[in-house]
């Protein structure tokens, strides 16, 4: 389990042994963290650049071609970490070959969330007009675009199979969308907006609300 706090703090847990692993100060706002392809190395999007750490807490790189990332991503299969920025860009970069290999800018100035979709490795942004845009790392227009909200997109997740996307957004719904017709299956109204959805490996979905779940 990695986590990372807003005030630079920075651990690594195993969560079954409930043991810390390493932990680290940044000094500098954290916005994101990701696993890479293995426990061994995750990514920080910090307040100005990217991090590459490995699992003692050693940096190991600093992108500097990653200005401002707001949101992380990791396609296992492709070997490549995703960046959205607080400028508008979104990045792909080969951790392989350390190479830039795709940069593209969003029409959206700063995403409000970022989800891949590990049916199809779809890069998913969500942003403050209620739009959810979906990206391959081979084009630079979204392949499709679902208007889900009326508020804010919060928060956007998909289940294994890729078949199914729940959102929630700022107006207090959360939804569930069925992604072969992109036809919207059920909705539901929360008097509190939800901050995270998440759908489960077993196809539960959880929902929180700032500190409460």
């Amino acid at each position: 389990m990695l986590l990372g706090g807003s005030k630079g703090h920075l651990a690594l847990m195993d969560w079954k042994e409930k043991k810390l692993c390493s932990e680290i100060q940044v000094k500098e706002t954290i916005r994101d963290v990701k696993f890479l392809h293995d426990e061994k190395m995750y990514a920080v999007a910090q307040k100005k650049y990217a991090y590459v750490y490995d699992n003692q807490g050693i940096e190991l790189h600093k992108l500097k071609n990653h200005l401002e990332p707001s949101h992380l991503e990791f396609l296992p299969y492709h070997f490549l970490l995703a960046t959205a920025s607080r400028l508008g860009f979104l990045k792909y970069h080969d951790i392989s070959t350390g190479s830039i290999v795709a940069e593209y800018r969003m029409i959206i100035r700063e995403p409000v969330c970022m989800t891949l979709n590990p049916y199809n490795a779809m890069i998913n942004v969500g942003d403050n007009r209620g739009c959810v845009s979906m990206y391959s790392p081979n084009t630079s227009a979204p392949l499709a675009k679902i208007l889900c909200h009326k508020g804010s997109v919060n928060s956007v997740s998909f289940d294994a199979r890729g078949f199914y996307m729940a959102t929630a957004g700022s107006d207090g719904l959360w939804k569930v969308w069925d992604l072969r017709t992109y036809k919207l299956l059920n909705d539901y109204f929360s008097p509190t907006a939800p901050s995270k959805i998440d759908i489960s490996q077993s196809g539960l979905l959880a929902l929180s609300y700032g500190s409460r779940m």
